[in-house]
């Protein structure tokens, strides 16, 4: 390998090696007294930041704001419940010319209304088992997301984000699920590959020669796959290896 070769690859070495630390908090928000409440859900909210050189990026203390943002975002309370058990976790990696920082808040949801149902309780504490994720792929725990069931495009709520796959609940129940059968409503998130916005209007179709087929974009997905619902309320499902043609938006 000639002088030049030799110092691309150290370079591009020196890019991509990097060293983490990770630094938790825990706080207690609600007054909790002995059997006055019920843990109903697992709260999370993430956010991120990124530095060159040490500059740019979002402070400290704004990026726990955003992540507390995102938390109640997709976790709004309701009346007679609050967060308890609050955590807040870094993780800081540290590159050659760079370092990345995210942000986890987390909490329990408690209900201090006797009367609240609680059939989904049995699900909460399956939220903080290892191997799962706050967000992935642009999606978002908690998020609501179209998912064919019975034949039939409808809302489902994201419980879990595995890495491989998504766990949502269907009738009261958590299904898993791969993340290609799952469409996000809103893409004001960035979700990869995506060329399209919601409410696009669009004609395609799977080869020129085959029948034509014309709606609006409700939801996107992984890997340039967009969910249509057209005129007469049927869904089909469009990716960017099909012909298409944007009418408008």
């Amino acid at each position: 390998m000639n002088f030049k070769g030799s110092s691309i690859a150290i370079l591009s070495l020196a890019l991509l090696s990097a060293c983490s630390s990770q630094i938790g908090t825990l706080s207690g928000n609600a007054s909790l007294g002995d059997a006055n409440f019920t843990v109903v859900d697992v709260a999370y909210g993430n956010a991120q930041t990124c530095k060159v050189f040490g500059l740019g990026g979002t402070k400290r203390e704004n990026l726990v704001l955003d992540a507390k943002s995102d938390l109640y975002r997709y976790f709004p309370l309701k009346k007679g419940q609050a967060l308890a058990n609050v955590s807040v976790d870094y993780t800081n990696k540290y590159y050659v010319l760079y370092s990345k920082t995210n942000v986890n808040v987390s909490a329990e949801i408690v209900d201090f209304n006797p009367s609240y149902d609680t059939t989904a309780a049995q699900f909460v504490y399956k939220k903080l088992a290892s191997n799962s994720y706050v967000t992935r792929d642009g999606f978002h725990v908690n998020e609501l997301v179209y998912y064919k069931d019975n034949e039939a495009y409808g809302y489902k709520k994201i419980f879990r984000l595995l890495k491989n796959n998504v766990e949502i609940i269907v009738d009261d129940a958590v299904i898993t699920v791969g993340y290609e059968s799952i469409f996000k409503p809103d893409i004001t998130e960035s979700i990869k590959n995506y060329q399209f916005k919601i409410n696009d209007e669009i004609t395609f179709s799977r080869q020129l020669e085959s029948e034509s087929i014309s709606g609006t974009i409700v939801g996107a997905g992984i890997n340039g796959k967009y969910l249509v619902k057209s005129a007469n309320g049927t869904f089909n499902t469009f990716s960017t290896d099909d012909f298409y043609i944007k009418t408008k938006k």
